[in-house]
């Protein structure tokens, strides 16, 4: 059952398609990334400040709630 099969000898063109296509994904992958970051960037910069007008607005509308329960009450 321990039978090893001898390892197949690989064309030099299928060993030189392989790395090449590996190469051109490396290349290719670093671009797109280099093209993406600076845009990801700003998205959360626009989503930061975005987040911080709605946590400002969530204040006042709960400020002006709270000033609104407190004058009914009293």
């Amino acid at each position: 059952m321990d039978q090893k099969v001898p390892p197949v000898r690989v064309s030099p063109l299928i060993k030189f398609s392989r790395y090449s296509a590996l190469i051109l994904g490396i290349a290719y992958g670093s671009k797109r990334y280099s093209y993406l970051k600076p845009r990801a960037e700003e998205q959360r910069r626009i989503e930061a400040e975005e987040k911080k007008r709605l946590d400002e607005l969530k204040r006042i509308a709960r400020e002006l709630a709270e000033a609104q329960d407190d004058s009914i009450l009293k």
